[in-house]
């Protein structure tokens, strides 16, 4: 398994923990029966709006992730290119974590490694494109 392979699997995994923290919460807080309903009546905590971010930032963040990850894919793959790949995935985990829990200021820290992680992996692939 390659770096960015690896990078792949934790930013997945990511989301699908946030995706299944948000509908556990859901189901605790306002019962099954809500969850199962349409929703037409929002219900929502402090915690379920939280969730709800950490879910929308994890979709974003692997729109930005797929194409570097398939670049890697296509053979482009390198030692920087996978690090910073590692570098995304491990922040934008940790950025997940800390939303939730609203350690806001740490939170910023990791959203801007993750991105600037994302620029070297971007500018990495660039260069070795070119």
């Amino acid at each position: 398994m390659t770096p960015v392979d690896l990078a792949t699997l934790i930013v997945g995994l990511s989301l699908a923990g946030a995706v299944s923290a948000q509908a556990v919460h859901s189901d605790i807080a306002f019962g099954f029966r809500y969850s199962a309903s349409v929703r037409d009546e929002e219900r929502s905590d402090v915690l379920s709006r939280r969730l709800a971010r950490v879910v929308r930032n994890q979709v974003e963040g692997v729109a930005m992730f797929a194409p570097i990850a398939i670049l890697a894919g296509s053979g482009s793959e390198n030692g920087v290119l996978g690090w910073a790949c590692l570098v995304y995935a491990a922040s934008r985990a940790l950025h997940g974590i800390l939303q939730a829990f609203g350690a806001g200021p740490i939170r910023s820290i990791t959203w801007l490694t993750g991105f600037a992680a994302l620029l070297v992996a971007y500018v990495n692939a660039a260069l070795t494109l070119a």
